[in-house]
């Protein structure tokens, strides 16, 4: 999994993330891993890693953030 964008007060959560989904178990499945700032923070921010290539992660996260407006 490639981290494609990540903040500094993301890493440490990304970080673990990325690691637990690259355990042998986990192997034979694409992920997206998403670290969102909380609704209470004023900017939200995303950082994200993902197994798909970028164009193909882009255009899942427009899916989704389309289907949540």
């Amino acid at each position: 999994m490639k981290i494609l964008h990540r903040l500094d007060r993301h890493a440490d959560q990304l970080e673990a993330l990325n690691q637990f989904l690259n355990e042998p178990k986990m192997a034979g499945f694409k992920y997206i891993c998403l670290v969102i700032d909380g609704p209470d923070s004023i900017m939200r921010s995303l950082s994200f890693a993902s197994d798909f290539n970028f164009d193909d992660t882009h255009k899942i996260l427009v899916a989704a953030a389309e289907q949540t407006r």
